[in-house]
């Protein structure tokens, strides 16, 4: 839709800089400030990064169609919004000049990194979700998609246990 969404781009000293452009996406309830001190590291490795506030959270307009949870959620139409926004990201950082770009989400901006990454294989170099595997990810992750996804789960994981994670992937 037309609502404005917020986003700061991050670029190191041009000296520094290299080709690789990177979009971090937070978790629920989260907005673009909870990711600074990973944004700020990957600057100083060199990298380019795009950090936005999603759908309802922080600064953004909008709210995320439907509500996350379990129950009654429209998990297509809610990832095909934030497909959209995330497709926008990318061209933001392509038109900066990276050649080279990877989706980082967290929890909720895990799933839809790898949705994006899913549905956009040919455009993503690269998927980490962290926290993210589990029954939203089922369906939209496949043997050549996403393109070198990782997923990453802590031992203690609130929401996913390993099993489900690897029942996902199966």
């Amino acid at each position: 839709d037309e609502s404005p969404m917020y986003l700061n781009y991050f670029t190191p000293p041009e000296e520094d800089q290299t080709d690789v452009g990177i979009i971090l996406a937070h978790g629920f309830s989260g907005n673009r400030w909870v990711v600074q001190e990973i944004t700020m590291t990957l600057v100083e490795a060199g990298i380019n990064v795009a950090v936005f506030d999603e759908r309802g959270h922080g600064d953004s307009w909008g709210i995320m169609k439907d509500k996350i949870g379990w129950e009654g959620q429209n998990l297509e139409e809610r990832s095909e919004q934030a497909e959209g926004d995330l497709k926008a990201v990318h061209d933001f950082l392509k038109s900066r000049g990276s050649k080279n770009v990877i989706v980082i989400g967290y929890s909720m901006g895990g799933i839809n990194a790898i949705w994006f990454g899913y549905k956009h294989a040919d455009l993503v170099d690269a998927t980490i979700a962290i926290g993210a595997a589990g029954p939203d990810a089922e369906g939209f992750i496949s043997v050549d998609k996403p393109t070198n996804l990782l997923i990453i789960m802590a031992q203690n994981e609130e929401l996913f246990s390993e099993e489900l994670g690897l029942e996902t992937l199966s």
